[in-house]
């Protein structure tokens, strides 16, 4: 076991799930990148076209559509990563302690039972409409591997919840006077 700055030890088996979850992140972020990216050219070709040539291309925009699903809700992972979804965080910053290391571990266990909860949620509706065998219009695509990255970006976000939550406990309150450290350090470079 490694030694945390706090002074814990950090399991082996906590850093491999941290290990997993970069590699996830670097994953997620190519797809996500290449996703905004065709997507922006699939418009201008759509665009153009339409508008130049009076020819409609019917299955563009359905296709930039799930483009868009899947780079959005693997960008829900990624937003998780980074801890960048919007939060009211005023008491957090308010209380000091155990009572703001105790308020942190009860947002970041509620995240993980929310996103497991959301995991049930897709996988449940994965299955409905691959039992069902929907297709898209245009493209024809089995509706269930569509909204398959539903279930697959919740169950990322689990991972890191729960390897968030694992991690914040073995590092203790001491730690958590570092996160707000963290915090108003970003706000003073943010403001020059």
């Amino acid at each position: 076991m490694r030694k945390h700055p706090s002074g814990r030890k950090v399991p082996v088996i906590l850093r491999s799930w941290e290990h997993v979850n970069t590699r996830l992140s670097q994953m997620a972020t190519a797809v996500s990148v290449a996703g905004f990216i065709l997507m922006t050219l699939f418009i201008l070709v759509s665009v153009f076209l339409r508008y130049v040539l009076k020819a409609p291309w019917t299955w563009g925009e359905e296709a930039c559509r799930y483009i868009m699903v899947y780079s959005v809700f693997l960008g829900i992972f990624l937003a998780t990563r980074e801890g960048a979804h919007v939060s009211v965080e005023a008491l957090t910053l308010i209380l000091h302690g155990w009572a703001r290391w105790f308020l942190l571990l009860l947002e970041k266990t509620a995240t993980l039972a929310g996103y497991a909860w959301l995991v049930l949620l897709s996988w449940q509706y994965t299955q409905r409409l691959l039992s069902n065998g929907q297709t898209s219009p245009a493209l024809h695509l089995p509706m269930w591997a569509v909204v398959a990255v539903l279930f697959i970006g919740f169950l990322c976000c689990v991972s890191e919840a729960g390897a968030q939550l694992w991690h914040f406990v073995l590092t203790g309150p001491a730690d958590s006077d570092g996160e707000k450290a963290k915090v108003q350090k970003q706000e003073g470079s943010e403001g020059t």
